[in-house]
């Protein structure tokens, strides 16, 4: 009779040397994997998600070293990524590195749904660490491999041999952790890299190595010529409906189909058919100029069955509007989340006359409203123991008109300022200043004034606000935060704006695109001057940024301030 020590040496034999299964991954893991509050139901399931399949059977195809998948969100990449380490751990071990966008949401994301994914494999539940130090905040130390899951910064890649790399919203990452990340696999003849992600900026390394892949595209077979036709936003049609003189957006929405290219074949926005062209969808390759061993896939919101076209012509609508209006933020979001298309900031360097508007400072009356106004917004820069203020007021969805541009000597409890903004007309909230400098004094005053400050961040591009239902959406500003004096009682609420794209703005309605934003004739030359102070250069890592070409921008700098309030207020809705 066996004793119960043997009984454990054979029970851990005879888990150590299992076959591994004759099933595909893809197959292995729609039969053996359960998915955490999963909307596409608890099991994965790869029919569902046919454009993962392919990507996925890579894990079994010894050529293939490097897999570069771009997809919208919405089309189970978290659910591959934790079906796939699930079968790494229990049919092909091997050390695995993942990178997430930062610390806090791999750790969330390795709490909740991995370590669901994980134990819902009776195998994989069997291996679990039993000593709690091994099953840590970004570790998971199996008997047979260990599982890395930490947030994208170079200190995640120190001192790490992988034969598993999993790089996930490949966008996100700094321009130079990717060369660190790809250093972990040390040429391993087993290596195993998957680079997952929407797009971001042309030439970043998402995009780099992408072109190095054979450039796989997301195709449907014709039902009239047979032919593969390849997801995309030109084979998209849509009737522009309109009620007294306005687009309607669902009615226009609701007439959204597809179209073959090459026989005209009419797909309508149905469920059922949208499931037909996905069994009948596959990758096809664009390219013969890859690497070997690196295989390229992308996705596109179209080919998602379950999302239908209508929305993604709302979508579009919208962001045509914001793009007609002078904001180029959702138009460059649809590249990048839907079509998945890396975007090239491109606003050109050649400056135009600014338009000029048919009153003069000087005749004004400070406190009369431009035609159709909705909002007025004093902006103020600090510049030493001065501000450069702009006071504008603005017409939703149809202009701008400058009132003020100027000096404002800084005296005690701002009392110059005050006065402006009383001159002006302009409300208390809807004054905006720098907090920047001189932080604790600043929000005194907009405590005591009911002031809002205002920060750039030169660094970030959007920030993410919480909507409801749980989802997420991007914005050129932060949502409000509270600035507590350090030297002095206070309490301010201030706002974070990313100046890059909030200048890209100020650019385009400068030169003439975008609703009619003017200034008067009569503009100082100082004004002039500051609004020339910036130039956009192209950085090494392909992205655009604004740097200062004369130290006199503070205009420049109040100007987009006054942009930002804009978008805050919802000038450039719809």
């Amino acid at each position: 009779m066996e004793d119960v020590k043997g009984k454990k040496m054979s029970e851990a034999f005879r888990l150590g040397v299992k076959p591994p299964s004759e099933l595909a991954p893809p197959d292995w893991m729609t039969e053996n994997v359960s998915l955490f509050n999963s909307e596409r139901g608890k099991k994965f399931d790869i029919n569902q998600s046919l454009w993962l399949r392919e990507p996925l059977m890579q894990l079994k195809n010894y050529d293939t070293k490097q897999v570069v998948l771009y997809g919208p969100t919405g089309v189970g990449k978290s659910a591959m990524a934790e079906a796939m380490f699930a079968w790494v751990v229990a049919e092909s071990p091997g050390p695995l590195l993942y990178l997430s966008q930062t610390n806090d949401t791999s750790r969330i994301w390795k709490e909740s749904r991995l370590s669901y994914a994980l134990k819902s494999v009776p195998r994989v539940r069997d291996l679990w660490p039993k000593d709690r130090h091994k099953d840590r905040k970004g570790d998971i130390i199996f008997p047979h491999m260990p599982m890395h899951i930490r947030g994208a910064n170079k200190s995640s890649c120190q001192e790490l041999s992988m034969q598993y790399l999993y790089g996930d919203e490949v966008w996100t990452w700094k321009p130079d952790l990717m060369q660190e990340f790809l250093g972990r696999h040390h040429n391993r003849w087993n290596r195993k890299v998957f680079l997952v992600s929407q797009a971001g900026l042309v030439d970043d390394s998402m995009d780099r190595a992408f072109e190095e892949t054979d450039k796989n595209e997301w195709s449907f077979e014709c039902d009239g010529c047979g032919d593969m036709v390849q997801y995309h936003r030109k084979i998209l049609k849509y009737d522009i409906i309109k009620v007294e003189g306005s687009i309607d957006d669902q009615a226009t929405a609701d007439t959204a189909r597809i179209e073959c290219p090459k026989c005209g074949h009419i797909y309508p926005d149905q469920i059922r058919v949208r499931r037909d062209m996905h069994k009948k969808s596959r990758y096809v390759p664009t390219s013969d100029k890859g690497l070997k061993g690196h295989k390229g896939y992308r996705m596109h919101r179209l080919g998602v069955w379950h999302t239908s076209w209508a929305s993604y012509v709302l979508k579009e609508l919208k962001a045509k509007k914001q793009l007609n209006l002078g904001v180029v933020d959702l138009w460059r979001q649809t590249h990048q989340k839907d079509d998945c298309q890396p975007w090239k900031d491109d606003l050109g360097m050649k400056r135009k006359e600014m338009r000029l508007s048919d009153t003069k400072l000087k005749d004004r009356d400070p406190k009369a409203k431009m035609k159709n106004e909705t909002d007025r917004f004093m902006s103020c820069d600090k510049g030493g123991d001065h501000f450069w203020v702009v006071v504008r007021a603005w017409a939703k969805g149809e202009g701008s008109e400058l009132l003020f541009a100027g000096y404002v000597p800084e005296n005690k409890d701002a009392q110059e300022l005050r006065s402006l903004q009383e001159k002006y007309a302009v409300e208390d909230r809807k004054t905006l200043i720098d907090i920047q400098f001189d932080s604790d004094k600043i929000a005194s005053w907009c405590q005591r004034y009911g002031w809002t400050g205002i920060r750039g961040n030169g660094v970030v591009t959007s920030y993410k606000h919480k909507i409801r239902g749980g989802a997420t959406v991007e914005k050129s500003y932060s949502a409000p935060k509270i600035k507590e004096g350090k030297t002095l009682v206070a309490r301010a609420i201030y706002f974070e704006v990313a100046s890059n794209p909030i200048k890209d703005i100020l650019w385009r309605l400068m030169n003439g695109e975008g609703i009619n934003w003017t200034v008067p004739e009569d503009v100082s030359k100082a004004y002039k001057r500051h609004m020339k102070s910036e130039v956009r250069k192209e950085k090494d890592n392909g992205k655009q940024v604004w740097e200062a070409a004369d130290r006199q921008n503070h205009l420049w700098d109040a100007e987009y301030y006054n942009v930002a309030a804009a978008l805050m207020n919802g000038i450039f809705e719809d």
